[in-house]
């Protein structure tokens, strides 16, 4: 783990940080701690939330380097036999719909849109019955969902 990796986690992690960023460490990181594009998607948010919050920080580097790094597990993801699985399918549905918060945070509604439709589509296509699944990805992906006031997913 580098120097920035640890400095966040360590901001993340402590008692003093903000309601708004109290969420990722409580609902966020219980979630995606075993999908490693999953950990890194929720560091490019977290790091992207906090340099909005506190200019001045150049983090800009680090934020586009974990954000590709989830993008490029969610490729794979998708293009593994094992998205067929459950857990597996859980771990892939959350970083996409932790893709869309990030596009949230970058205010870009295009891609937001985008990845809440596969989200829903995944959901559609998945053949799990949403009282089968995870109830906290679940939750976490309404959740993402309502952020502009639209529901993919009922």
């Amino acid at each position: 783990m580098d120097k920035k990796t640890r400095w966040l986690l360590q901001h993340m992690f402590s008692d003093a940080i903000p309601s708004q960023f109290q969420l990722y460490r409580d609902r966020w990181y219980p979630l995606r701690i075993a999908n490693s594009a999953a950990i890194d998607q929720m560091l490019a948010t977290y790091t992207s939330h906090f340099s909005q919050d506190r200019p001045g920080h150049d983090l800009k580097h680090f934020i586009l380097t974990n954000h590709t790094r989830a993008l490029v597990g969610v490729r794979n993801s998708l293009d593994s036999p094992l998205v067929g699985y459950k857990q597996a399918f859980h771990n892939t549905l959350s970083v996409i719909a932790a893709l869309a918060c990030y596009s949230h945070l970058q205010r870009d509604i295009l891609s937001w849109t985008l990845h809440m439709t596969a989200v829903a589509q995944l959901i559609e296509k998945a053949g799990f019955a949403l009282d089968d699944m995870d109830a906290k990805v679940i939750n976490l992906v309404r959740w993402f969902a309502f952020i502009h006031g639209s529901l993919y997913v009922s």
